[in-house]
């Protein structure tokens, strides 16, 4: 009987001696594994409500203000939140409601801020709220949407430049898209798209907006950014190694896809147009061009996927650079 407390001691030193080991091996997995990434990457703010739940998926950045936003939803039947980091101050958590004042316990996938708008993404639609009600905002409030505009797709994300606003799809062989989203082209098969929304000078998207082109992307994008020339996709799926994925995107489209009547150019994001990819860790998702920059967020520190436990797991949003010596390019 008194050798078990010894016994339990040497077990317990073990699995102290263990637990030291693995910590070091996450601590130095990501750096190594990933160095490219993290030679690019400029970290920004570290992700808040992953302990009660929060899943993250879109982030944005006003660019008025400067404060990031970054949305998602709840691994419980609790409202999506909007969480709202204001520079030099602390992050606000803002409750989501539908218009109608119920919650919105939705998907949260993407959020773009442009001009005096902020929308949120989901089940072919983008929810609007008012920029300036989002930044007054205080911790714990609650915000309904204004409206919301249907869109032609999942609307799994969304991004903006100042004159669209991009929403697009996730497919894989689990998430099916519209069978009219699917086109072969130099001999790749596509079976998503980002549509570009014009939008008016102060961030406005009417509901009869018609799209100024498409973009047919490859699978398993969890997040779509553009500027005139190039095109960024974020890819992902679950734990597997993630990738940013530059594509040039200058010069005239390659089909049409047909839209209400009309024909829109459509640009396919393939291989002859890919310029760069950058792998990343697991589970990339959002992204959105500020300046230069490429912001990129992650879902890996949510508590449903193991809590941030596994190796090269993401607890922050980050900022690449998209020129110069250690460009995307």
């Amino acid at each position: 009987m008194k050798k078990r407390p010894k016994r339990l001691l040497k077990a317990l030193a073990v699995l102290l001696a263990l637990a030291v080991v693995y910590l070091g091996v996450c601590a130095a997995y990501g750096p190594l594994r990933y160095r490219a990434f993290f030679d690019k990457a400029r970290t920004l703010e570290a992700y808040r409500g992953a302990a009660d739940g929060f899943i993250p998926q879109g982030m944005t950045q006003d660019e008025k203000s400067g404060a990031y936003l970054v949305s998602g939803f709840m691994s419980k039947d609790k409202p999506s939140r909007l969480y709202v980091y204001p520079p030099g101050e602390d992050p606000r958590c803002v409750y989501l409601r539908l218009p109608d004042g119920s919650d919105y316990e939705g998907h949260a996938g993407g959020v773009t801020a442009v001009g005096d708008y902020v929308y949120v993404s989901n089940a072919h639609k983008l929810f609007v709220l008012k920029t300036a009600d989002v930044l007054a905002a205080k911790d714990g409030d609650t915000l309904a949407f204004q409206s919301f505009v249907e869109v032609p797709c999942n609307a799994s994300f969304c991004s903006s430049d100042g004159q669209h606003i991009y929403v697009g799809e996730y497919h894989s062989k689990d998430y099916e898209t519209d069978a009219t989203h699917a086109l072969s082209f130099d001999n790749e098969d596509f079976a998503a798209l980002v549509f570009a929304f014009p939008v008016a000078t102060d961030g406005a998207l009417s509901p009869d907006a018609v799209p100024t082109c498409v973009f047919a992307t490859p699978d398993k994008v969890q997040g779509f950014a553009a500027d005139r020339e190039r095109a960024y996709l974020s890819r992902s799926a679950a734990f597997c190694p993630s990738s940013v994925e530059v594509y040039d995107v200058g010069g005239a489209a390659d089909t049409a896809f047909s839209y209400a009547g009309k024909e829109l150019p459509c640009y396919v994001l393939g291989k002859a147009r890919l310029v760069h990819t950058l792998p990343a860790p697991h589970m990339s998702e959002d992204v959105e061009l500020r300046g230069r920059e490429l912001l990129l967020g992650f879902e890996s520190c949510a508590r449903q996927s193991w809590g941030g436990l596994l190796p090269a797991t993401m607890r922050h949003f980050v900022a690449l650079d998209t020129q110069g010596p250690r460009g995307l390019d």
